[in-house]
């Protein structure tokens, strides 16, 4: 048994994802670059998933996940600040 027909499965865009968490990541850094800072460290994530549970044969639930996540970490000489999503 197929729980989801052709039709409702998702496109996989996975580097479309990948090239847009790049181009965040690139952005930021320039920013921090731009604003003085002697070094920048930026982490971009995201995460997805989906459970599927079964019993007897029949779909109970299904469960979809999406987190993001986008940390950056700016050094001016001696001094450090970080800020993170949650």
């Amino acid at each position: 048994m197929n729980a989801l027909s052709s039709e409702t499965r998702v496109q996989d865009d996975s580097l479309q994802r990948l090239d847009a968490l790049t181009d965040i990541a690139q952005r930021l850094l320039e920013r921090a670059r731009a604003a003085g800072a002697t070094q920048a460290e930026v982490s971009c994530s995201e995460e997805r998933g989906l459970d599927v549970n079964v019993r007897l044969g029949d779909v109970e639930t299904v469960e979809s996940t999406r987190d993001r996540g986008i940390a950056v970490t700016v050094y001016f000489g001696k001094r450090k600040g970080s800020a993170s999503t949650a």
